[in-house]
C-alpha cells in the first residue's frame, strides 16, 4: 500500500497560518481505515478473504516544510538566492527550527502515525481481536519551498537528521533529500511496485523552477519580497492604524490562488477591511514600491526574455500593470474574461503524458503536487488494456479563491483542503488500483480541526 500527500506547509507563523494537529489526527484514522479496507483481498470465485497488510509506504510529495515563508529571511537581512555562505546557512537553520517548534504537535501525530499503526491479525482469513504492528516507511520528497533539504552541502545534515527524528523519516539524513524519487532506491522501488510515476510537480512551473533544484527561483522571491516584504513593510509602518482585521487577512496573502491574483486580493482586502481612503493609499504606495524592488531583483531580471511569453511573463506584466494603473483599476482589468484565459489556473495533466513510464505503459499512474489544485485526469487506456490517470495530490492548507456570482465585486472566500492519495497492488482492496480522499472544512475557526 502506497500514500501520497503533499503541499502541507508547515510555517512558523511569521506570515499566516499553518495547518493544525487535528489534522494529522483525521489522517491517522483515514490512514487506518485504508490499510484495514486494503487488508481485504479478492480471492477466487468472487470471495473475499482478509489478510493484513505488512508495509505502508507513506510519500510526502514535497512543499511539506516551508522554508521560504518566513519574515525571518527579511529580517535577517538574507534571501534564499543570497550567496550559500555561514549566514545563509544560519538563516536557513533558523527558520527551520522555527518550523519545527511550531508544529511540534501536528509532528508528533504524523510520527505516532508512522510508529504506531497496528491492524488486526488474520485467523482463517477473518480478523481477530489480537492487533499486529504494521511496517509504515516516510519517505520526504522536496518541492520548491522546502529545496534546502536538497542541498549536498553537510552543513545540513544536522538540519536533515532533525526533521528525520521529528518527522519520522526513513530518509537518509546524510544524503540530499531527492527532488526527483528515481535518486533514492527505496521510494523507487515503493513506486514502482505500484505502477506509478510521482514528483512534486515544480520542474513544470519556470516561475519556481529554473533547472536546478538547488538553487533559488524567482517564486522564493515573490514570496519573501512580495508577500512576507510586503507585509513586513505594511505592518512596520501601519499596524496600529489598519486595524487587527485588515492586517489577519493580508497575512493570508501567501494562500490565495493563483498568485497573479494577489493585487485583486490586496485590493479586496483593504476595501473590505479600511474605510480610511488615506490608509488604503498609503497601502497601494508600499504595494508599488514593493513591486518596484521585486521587479529590479536580478533574480527576476535574469529570467526575463523577449520570447516566449510565459508564466514569468505574465506575472511580471500583472504586477507592472498595478504599478501603473493602481491597484483598483488593475484589479477591475483582472477581472475580465481575456485575463481568466491568460492567467487562468493551469493543469499538469498534459505534462503526465509525456513521463516515459506512461509513453511505454509500464506505469498506470501520475502524481504531481504543487498546483494545489487536486484532480483526476484520465488519459488512455492501452492495447493491452491497462487503463492510465493523472492525479493532482492537491494541498493541505487554506484556499482563498474569487467567488463565481460577480467578479466585478472580488469578494474572496476561504477554506481548508486536504487531499490523501492511496495506491494498492496484487489483490490488496479486494483488486481495486486506486482510492482518494479529500476533504474541505469551512474557515470559521481558521484551522482544521
Amino acid at each position: 500500500m502506497l500514500v501520497i500527500v503533499s503541499d502541507l506547509h508547515f510555517c512558523d507563523n511569521t506570515l499566516g497560518r499553518t495547518i493544525s494537529a487535528g489534522a494529522f489526527e483525521v489522517f491517522r484514522a483515514t490512514l487506518a481505515n485504508m490499510a484495514y479496507s486494503a487488508s481485504w483481498r479478492l480471492a477466487p470465485r468472487k470471495q473475499q478473504r482478509y489478510e493484513p497488510v505488512r508495509h505502508v509506504d507513506i510519500v510526502l510529495l514535497g512543499d511539506v516544510l516551508d522554508l521560504i515563508r518566513s519574515t525571518t529571511w527579511i529580517a535577517n537581512r538574507v534571501r534564499p538566492w543570497s550567496k550559500q555562505d555561514d549566514r545563509f546557512c544560519a538563516t536557513v537553520m533558523q527558520v527551520a527550527a522555527d518550523v519545527l517548534d511550531n508544529n511540534e504537535d501536528a509532528l508528533a501525530a504524523l510520527r505516532r502515525t508512522a510508529c504506531d499503526l497496528t491492524l488486526p491479525a488474520a485467523v482463517r482469513g477473518k480478523p481477530s481481536r489480537k492487533r499486529q504492528p504494521v511496517d509504515v516507511r516516510v519517505h520526504y520528497v522536496v518541492g520548491n519551498h522546502d529545496w534546502f533539504l536538497h542541498l549536498p552541502d553537510r552543513r545540513f545534515n544536522a538540519l536533515r537528521r532533525r526533521v528525520k527524528d521529528a518527522m519520522g523519516l526513513c530518509n537518509n539524513p546524510s544524503r540530499p533529500f531527492p527532488h526527483d524519487p528515481s535518486s533514492s532506491p527505496a521510494l523507487r522501488a515503493a513506486l514502482s511496485a505500484h505502477d506509478v510515476v510521482a514528483r512534486h510537480g515544480d520542474k513544470f512551473d519556470p516561475i519556481n523552477f529554473h533547472g536546478d533544484r538547488k538553487e533559488a527561483s524567482v517564486g522564493d522571491a515573490v514570496v519573501v519580497e512580495l508577500v512576507c516584504g510586503f507585509f513586513d513593510a505594511v505592518n512596520s509602518a501601519l499596524g496600529s492604524e489598519l486595524g487587527p482585521a485588515c492586517l489577519s487577512a493580508l497575512r493570508e496573502v501567501d494562500n490565495v490562488r493563483p498568485a497573479t491574483a494577489i493585487p485583486k486580493w490586496i485590493f479586496s482586502t483593504i476595501r473590505r477591511t479600511c474605510h480610511d481612503p488615506d490608509l488604503r493609499s498609503r497601502v497601494e504606495r508600499i504595494w508599488k514600491a514593493s513591486v518596484a524592488e521585486f521587479l529590479n531583483l536580478p533574480i527576476v531580471q535574469k529570467q526575463d526574455r523577449p520570447y516566449p511569453f510565459e508564466q514569468i511573463d505574465r506575472l511580471q506584466s500583472g504586477l507592472r500593470l498595478s504599478q501603473v494603473l493602481g491597484l483598483s483599476n488593475a484589479a477591475k482589468v483582472a477581472n475580465l474574461t481575456v485575463w481568466d484565459y491568460v492567467f487562468g489556473r493551469e493543469s499538469y495533466a498534459k505534462h503526465a503524458l509525456n513521463e516515459p513510464d506512461i509513453a511505454n505503459g509500464t506505469a498506470r499512474f501520475v502524481v504531481y503536487g504543487h498546483t494545489h489544485h487536486h484532480e483526476i485526469v484520465p488519459i488512455q487506456r492501452t492495447a493491452t488494456g491497462i487503463e492510465q490517470f493523472y492525479i493532482n495530490s492537491g494541498t493541505w492548507r487554506r484556499i482563498n479563491e474569487i467567488g463565481e456570482r460577480d467578479r466585478r465585486a472580488m469578494q474572496f472566500l476561504d477554506y481548508n483542503v486536504m487531499t490523501t492519495v492511496a495506491f494498492y497492488k496484487g489483490t490488496e482492496r479486494k483488486g481495486r488500483r486506486f482510492e482518494v480522499w479529500t476533504g474541505a472544512l469551512d474557515n470559521v475557526t481558521g484551522d482544521l480541526r
